[in-house]
């Protein structure tokens, strides 16, 4: 039995565990992948490779016959458990005043699913019994109900479209059990300098200039100014050169995200992103001169999942590094581009449909594209960040059942499989999947889940839903870069 609680150089907690010993926390999030993204994660956990082959021991597995001491062929057999489910790592959400719902006494709430508490803290839950106790404690942290409801909707705890009584539901799971929360002691303050204040100089103080004194307009313009900010590309050969200059960056000074988290959940709260004139897709290389941005489903419907050339600028072309901040599977054996798309300056180019794919911005084109095929209520209800945790576990046992997730006949066998009153939701939120997009990992909050371990979510997601477009190669608007991996450089 394998039960250990592992904390990444990061600050990061996970939980692992053997097939038959779940997580300990409600809240933990599975960690799922291809086998060669495992393998690159399981290498950066602070575990030596001899703790790591004890581990692999405990699962009463056959070990692999070890050809050398290099540590990889330890971390191969470790990822290889993992995919196979002999192993399981649980990401554990993070309890500290970064991702906190911050109070204005010097207290945050962490707020996780419950009913069983954080597996990696010393620290307890409130005891709340009551939604008034709830309320009490959101007061007492002088934390509004619009900042509580928009923390649990960014957090994906708690969905409040189409609420009749959000606010009175919500406190209501923290008085359940349903959710947790924890009190977060916050970092004082840092109080601001005082301005310098200095007196005028005499005569006798005054220094001896070394040249004439320049006059009020030519000290003004001597004086140091900050660089002008760099002018966004107009063209798609402009983005080809900012591209250039980013791998420099990149190879000088590593990868640096753009914006943080928080700046990110602001711009799709703004809706920033879906208005930005150059969009990006990222593709494995594709030489039939008929391929489109994206596979092209049998109802000519082709979902576009891209982000903006902004968004993406700062991991240059190294398909790995786009593929973490995406969170999308990579695999070097094959040739990755990046599709660079010019919308035009008014954004009448491509895309007018764009949107950022939140759980409510999802609703409208999950009603449009499958209403016919399910019922409406059951396709509302699986569009949710509640039934996306179930959805999750259904693939988590398709993938270990090695069914194909686009394959009909291995759908309709794994429907018939679990529990009638589960139909109908697996078929309509599979649907979703094959259909439009979204996967077992999709956030809902606009954001893609990184694996790049700078920031927790990568980038800002768009959605742009095409009927029956042109091939990449009729587009003049589209320009394609090969994309080329750091280390060969």
């Amino acid at each position: 039995m394998v039960n250990l609680i592992i904390k990444s150089f990061t600050g990061q907690s996970y939980e692992l565990t053997s097939r038959s010993n779940p997580s300990r926390s409600s809240s933990a999030k599975r960690y799922s992948s291809d086998s060669y993204s495992t393998f690159r994660f399981v290498a950066t956990l602070p575990l030596a490779p001899a703790q790591w082959v004890q581990i692999l021991k405990s699962t009463h597995q056959r070990l692999p016959d070890f050809h050398s001491s290099h540590p990889g062929e330890v971390y191969q057999a470790v990822a290889e458990a993992i995919v196979r489910g002999d192993l399981s790592l649980y990401q554990l959400p993070s309890m500290n005043a970064n991702h906190c719902l911050a109070g204005k006494k010097g207290f945050g709430l962490s707020i996780i699913k419950g009913p069983k508490p954080h597996s990696a803290t010393d620290l307890s839950p409130e005891s709340i019994q009551t939604a008034a106790s709830a309320q009490q404690l959101l007061a007492e942290l002088g934390i509004s109900n619009e900042a509580f409801l928009g923390y649990l909707n960014g957090e994906n705890l708690y969905n409040s479209y189409q609420k009749r009584n959000p606010l009175a539901e919500a406190l209501g799971l923290l008085a359940t059990g349903e959710l947790l929360a924890y009190k977060i002691p916050l970092p004082p303050k840092t109080p601001s300098v005082k301005a310098q204040e200095f007196l005028p100089v005499t005569a006798a103080d005054r220094p001896v200039p070394l040249a004439p004194e320049a006059n009020n307009s030519s000290a003004s313009s001597n004086t140091e100014k900050p660089p002008a900010k760099k002018a966004p590309p107009q063209t798609l050969d402009d983005c080809a050169h900012c591209l250039k200059d980013a791998r420099e960056r990149l190879i000088t000074g590593g990868y640096q995200a753009k914006y943080t988290d928080e700046q990110q959940l602001v711009k799709v709260k703004n809706n920033e992103v879906s208005q930005e004139r150059f969009l990006v897709s990222f593709q494995t290389k594709n030489i039939d001169p008929d391929a489109k941005l994206a596979y092209q489903r049998d109802s000519k419907l082709v979902p576009i999942w891209a982000t903006s050339f902004d968004q993406l600028e700062n991991a240059d072309t190294d398909p790995q590094l786009i593929a973490d901040i995406l969170g999308t599977p990579y695999d070097p054996s094959k040739d990755y581009v990046l599709h660079i798309i010019d919308r035009g300056e008014k954004g009448d180019l491509f895309g007018q449909n764009t949107l950022i794919p939140t759980w409510d911005n999802m609703q409208e084109p999950t009603q449009k594209y499958l209403g016919g095929k399910h019922d409406s209520a059951v396709l509302s209800e699986v569009m949710t960040p509640e039934y996306q945790k179930q959805y999750a576990r259904d693939m988590d046992a398709y993938r270990d059942a090695g069914l194909k997730e686009f394959d009909k006949e291995d759908e309709e066998m794994f429907a018939g499989s679990i529990a009638s009153s589960d139909k109908k939701k697996f078929s309509a939120r599979h649907n979703v999947r094959t259909e439009i997009g979204a996967n077992s990992e999709f956030t809902g909050n606009g954001l893609t889940q990184s694996r790049e371990k700078s920031t927790e979510y990568g980038v800002v997601e768009t959605l742009t839903l095409e009927n029956n477009p042109p091939p990449i190669s009729k587009m003049s608007n589209v320009k394609t870069i090969n994309l080329v991996p750091l280390k060969v450089v």
